[in-house]
């Protein structure tokens, strides 16, 4: 009997039924006790979470095919408390102040109900008793001689990966200063790392890059499909919008058309974004 006659809708792309891919992610949420997120499924679940993306249009789609609440993760209001100890345990896990994506890779919560309770990642940090001034009020001069200094160690021009792991300071005083990773590298007179240089927006993806996001926003009703922040959230947080992210890079295709089909793009917030393309450089090293 084929699974069309069972009254199950098949995967084409992998032949795994509707009903096999709710019962490995209900497993699998079992298993964490809550949820999963988009890349947690993708890395460590028994299917990859671009077949549930392919198969129910979004994330949060396929969490409530399988009777799971999107945002079960956040549904139980966190406390103060237990947001300041979770900070706590990351910066002695990490040896150093957690950054918001630090927490959304290796921390107890994601940062979403960080920007619940508190005004900033900032005041988190300082609630938590973290001085966060180690990477904010960073003068351009010093931020610029590090990245000259990381040149000449490297003897090229750094990826924001590399600054990362090899700088004295992370991506985000840079983005605090200069706007973007390219503007940074500008400032610094160093040239632009075509590759690796682009965090978002800086790449010409083809005139129907505005519609074509729009409509991948629309699809994935204005939530992040990893950590289930709104736009207005990340609006009211950091003053813009969801970032859309491409699953296959741009310059990978002979075509902005093909580069630009919905099934390649999916919403994210600016952390799952960062945390996302970090993800995808440490498979390429």
């Amino acid at each position: 009997m084929t699974l069309q006659a069972s009254g199950f809708e098949t995967n084409h792309e992998n032949g795994i039924s509707n009903e096999e891919l709710i019962r490995a992610l209900r497993e699998f949420a079992e298993e964490l006790g809550r949820p999963p997120k988009f890349e947690e499924m993708n890395e460590h679940g028994e299917y990859s979470a671009h077949s549930y993306f392919r198969q129910f249009g979004s994330w949060p789609e396929a969490k409530e095919a399988a009777g799971l609440d999107p945002k079960t993760t956040t549904s139980r209001r966190i406390s103060r408390d237990e947001l300041v100890e979770a900070l706590v345990e990351l910066e002695s896990k990490l040896g150093k102040t957690p950054s918001q994506e630090d927490m959304c890779e290796h921390g107890r919560y994601s940062h979403q109900p960080y920007y619940r309770e508190f005004n900033s990642w900032e005041e988190a940090l300082v609630s938590a008793g973290i001085d966060p001034e180690h990477e904010l009020g960073i003068p351009k001069e010093e931020l610029i001689e590090e990245l000259q200094r990381l040149t000449g160690s490297l003897g090229k021009t750094p990826t924001w990966m590399e600054l990362t792991e090899h700088g004295q300071f992370s991506i985000w005083p840079y983005l605090r200063a200069f706007g973007s990773w390219n503007d940074a590298l500008r400032a610094s007179n160093l040239a632009i790392n075509k590759a690796h240089g682009v965090l978002d927006g800086a790449i010409d993806y083809g005139p129907n890059w505005p519609e074509q996001r729009e409509l991948a926003l629309e699809r994935d009703r204005y939530v992040c499909q990893d950590c289930g922040i709104s736009d207005d959230e990340q609006r009211e947080a950091i003053g813009e919008g969801l970032h859309v992210h491409h699953l296959k890079k741009r310059r990978k295709f002979d075509s902005y058309k093909k580069a630009n089909q919905l099934k390649n793009l999916i919403s994210l917030c600016r952390s799952c974004h960062y945390v996302w393309e970090s993800s995808t450089l440490k498979k390429k090293t």
